[in-house]
């Protein structure tokens, strides 16, 4: 009890350092919470669009590269012993324009139980099951979140054009997902093969086996096996896949970037706290005495100080846990931003601020354990001074011993590693580990770095900046700390400043030579889970190719398939003229690349290139409508689409060995003197049906618009990590201030002005600054270059560094 009212008031009489600490530790908690609220939602959004099964479905029958398979089948196949039905389904990405609002990404799904929902899995919400080609069922939530209800009529973009939709009824699955989850419409197969030119065809057949066999893995293979004796070659039976892999690649860079902010910002406030206790414990030494010449044993001593920073650790914890809430809602929508997702409600759970609150009080714990070994060394005779001798002393050997080791080691197997051995080093991990071990080494330096910055001084305030460098010199550890929470903050921050600014410059210098066009049309961006998109209608490409001043048009058309034993996005283009087939990271002439896609060879993006080992003058296996086929790789190149899992064919070879129909988008090259008119042109054709009509500068601003939320997430986590260490620098010169008020009464009375105060106080900031920011830039180029490297991995090649001075 004693302990608990001695731990209150001395907090209570410190109030700014209080605050001040209570403050870093707000900061670390809160960047924890809220980058795992909002990965969370974003990660839980793409697992329900990525559901690939129906509620019981234990196989699947599908075409490689996204190609259908004939309807009949579903029959055929239900008669294999060990299969309890079969469900056809002829699924298609589309858009829904709603009365009033935007349009909308929307699944439309042609299946046969549209009649008797309840049968498949569904709850029946409201309404009744389709009975004609008319009719669609609606799932519930996107209905309520669209205003839509039974007897609505709803307008939908297919390959015949714009149709409309009668909503029959409201539907809600039992489970995760009798089908695929999300905004999703059904209607009967007939009506659905009929608006989308897909007569007697489906994307896949669902196979539910019967009880007996569902569960047991060697069954369901055995079932397998005799189901596909049965398929054409262009068919194949497995069980159902994920669908989000590219979503997880774009996911994953985004959570790699805020979470490696977020640990500069929890390591900067543990240096904070460290700072703050020492501070305590020095200004307390006499209490601290008095407290053991009266019988306070050690241990007590230990629980004073752990008892005050648990106390701050707590209030800081639960302020930082709400203040991680709000922000979890802002970065939501960024990532909803860039992944063009509807990201589902925050959900709370106890995981993200079970380990906040671990972190909040994990942090404090480290930062405390030096401040209070050391109380515990306090005697009652050596308390009596004002000083502590150790302070004065400066950093203890031991530990300045192993900051050297550590540098040693850390700078030792960053070198090996950039020499070819150890690749499986984490590059960013060393640097951090180097960065925490300098900071007791700069001890050895304190002196004559800071002799440096006082004398830069010299010319402006010469008796002031050497009475600030004789303050600062007197509380050695204290300094040293504070130099060391400005060393690591500016070094990671200028670090990732810098490689943000870089890797931003590689997207823009890659998206302006990727889709160069003056025109792009297309119903909606493709949707980042499985990179599909809505198809164009069949009959737009005669009118866009009648309309004065345009020069050439490409089509792309986006869709998944296996190659090499990854799942890929086959990217099919025309590539009419060689300017279209210009790409980043290669150095072979578009002309060339172009001639030899017409050939029948692709080009394959970096990250599949570094995944499977493969390189230009290789072979590619990718699975066809004529089995597995092997394709020369033309050249390797730079792709941010899919998460660089790309295969880059040209239109007619995509269509020979994979079924490929339809367009996605038309890129459109229009003479640059006729720009507006033309513009009007493809306006004028494209809105009876629907379509987005964008320049080649909308399109950029788009994308530098969804970048910019995530952007800004990240620039506002780095900010945060320099507030903490600026709440270090205030910390340390207020304990200062306090520790100099005889001194600077007895300057006072002879005859220094408060001018010469303010001077000498703003002496030891910049002193602090200039020995703690200049070797922090210095590190932080370092580390930049070393996060550049590292995104070899991610993105399959390697960031340009850049010296960004400003």
């Amino acid at each position: 009890m004693v302990i608990r009212k001695l731990a209150v008031r001395a907090a209570r009489t410190h109030r700014l350092r209080t605050l001040l600490t209570i403050a870093s530790i707000v900061i670390g908690v809160a960047c924890v919470v809220a980058v795992d609220l909002a990965s969370d939602a974003a990660r839980r959004s793409y697992a329900a669009m990525s559901s690939a099964v129906g509620g019981r479905a234990s196989l699947e029958v599908t075409a490689p590269g996204g190609g259908t398979v004939p309807e009949h089948l579903a029959a055929t196949i239900a008669d294999t012993p060990g299969v309890a039905e079969t469900v056809a389904i002829l699924q298609r990405p589309t858009v829904l324009y709603p009365e009033e609002g935007d349009r909308v990404r929307l699944i439309l799904q042609g299946v046969d139980w549209v009649a008797d929902p309840v049968a498949a899995d569904f709850d029946l919400v409201d309404g009744a099951g389709v009975t004609d080609s008319k009719g669609a069922l609606l799932d519930a939530d996107f209905a309520e979140r669209m205003n839509l209800s039974v007897g609505d009529t709803v307008k939908i973009l297919s390959r015949r054009g714009l149709v409309t939709f009668d909503v029959a009824g409201l539907v809600r699955p039992h489970s995760g997902g009798a089908l695929r989850q999300g905004a999703s419409m059904f209607v009967t197969l007939s009506a659905a093969q009929r608006r989308f030119a897909a007569q007697g065809a489906v994307d896949e057949i669902q196979v539910v086996l019967d009880e007996s066999s569902r569960d047991d893995p060697q069954r369901v293979e055995a079932v397998a096996e005799a189901i596909r004796p049965q398929l054409p070659p262009e068919a194949d039976v497995h069980p159902p896949a994920s669908r989000g892999q590219f979503a997880e690649e774009t996911l994953l860079s985004f959570e790699s970037g805020v979470r490696m902010a977020t640990s500069f910002s929890l390591l900067a406030a543990v240096f904070i706290i460290a700072n703050t206790f020492l501070m305590n414990v020095g200004q307390r030494r006499p209490q601290l005495a008095m407290l053991r010449a009266i019988g306070a044993t050690r241990r007590q001593i230990l629980a004073l100080i752990y008892w005050e920073a648990v106390m701050l650790a707590l209030i800081g914890t639960a302020l930082g846990l709400l203040l991680g809430w709000a922000g979890a809602g802002v970065l939501s929508t960024a990532i909803g931003r860039l992944m063009q997702a509807d990201l589902p409600p925050l959900r709370l759970s106890i995981a993200p601020f079970a380990w906040a609150t671990a972190f909040g009080l994990g942090i404090s714990a480290l930062g405390v354990w030096y401040p209070a070994f050391r109380a515990t060394r306090v005697t009652p005779r050596e308390g009596i001074g004002q000083a502590g001798r150790t302070d004065s002393d400066g950093m203890p050997s031991w530990m300045v011993t192993l900051g050297l080791i550590g540098s040693i080691v850390a700078f030792g197997l960053l070198l090996a590693n950039l020499q070819g051995r150890l690749q499986r080093l984490d590059r960013v991990l060393t640097a951090v580990v180097l960065l925490v071990a300098m900071v007791p080494v700069m001890a050895l330096v304190l002196q004559p770095l800071s002799s440096f910055a006082a004398g830069l001084l010299a010319w402006w305030s010469r008796v002031e900046s050497r009475l600030a460098r004789r303050q600062l010199l007197r509380h050695r550890t204290r300094t040293t700390l504070t130099v060391g929470v400005l060393f690591v903050a500016s070094a990671t921050g200028f670090g990732l400043a810098s490689s943000l600014i870089d890797n931003v410059q590689d997207i823009r210098r890659w998206y302006r030579t990727a889709i160069a066009s003056d025109f792009f049309i297309r119903a909606m961006m493709p949707d980042l889970e499985t990179w599909s998109s809505a198809s164009i209608p069949d009959n737009l490409e005669p009118q866009l190719r009648e309309v004065p001043g345009v020069t050439t048009i490409d089509t792309a058309r986006f869709v998944r398939a296996q190659a090499a034993g990854q799942s890929v996005m086959i990217l099919a283009r025309e590539y009419p003229t060689e300017d279209y087939a210009t790409f980043e990271g290669t150095r072979m002439t578009a002309r060339e690349i172009r001639r030899r896609l017409i050939r029948g060879e692709v080009a394959i993006g970096t990250v599949l290139a570094q995944r499977t080992g493969l390189k230009a003058g290789d072979e590619l296996e990718l699975e066809t409508r004529e089995g597995l086929r092997r394709l020369p790789i033309a050249t390797v190149v730079e792709d941010y689409q899919a998460g660089g899992l790309t295969v880059h064919m040209q239109r007619d070879v995509a269509r020979r060995l994979l079924g490929l129909e339809g367009v996605d988008v038309y890129l459109i090259r229009a003479d640059h003197d006729r720009l507006d008119e033309v513009e009007q042109r493809l306006r004028a054709i494209s809105q009876p049906h629907g379509l987005i009509v964008q320049s080649f500068g909308e399109l950029a601003s788009m994308i530098d618009t969804m970048m910019a939320g995530v952007v800004a997430s990240l620039w506002v986590l780095l900010v945060l990590g320099l507030v903490v260490a600026a709440l270090g620098v205030t910390n340390t010169l207020h304990m200062n201030v306090l520790e100099q008020a005889r001194e600077l009464a007895m300057l006072r009375v002879i005859a220094m002005t408060r001018r010469q105060v303010q001077t000498m106080v703003f002496a030891q900031a910049f002193i602090l600054g200039l020995i703690g920011i200049l070797p922090g830039i210095a590190a932080g180029m370092g580390l930049a270059y070393l996060i550049n490297l590292s995104t070899l991995k991610a993105i399959g090649h390697v960031v340009d560094f850049r010296f960004h001075p400003l």
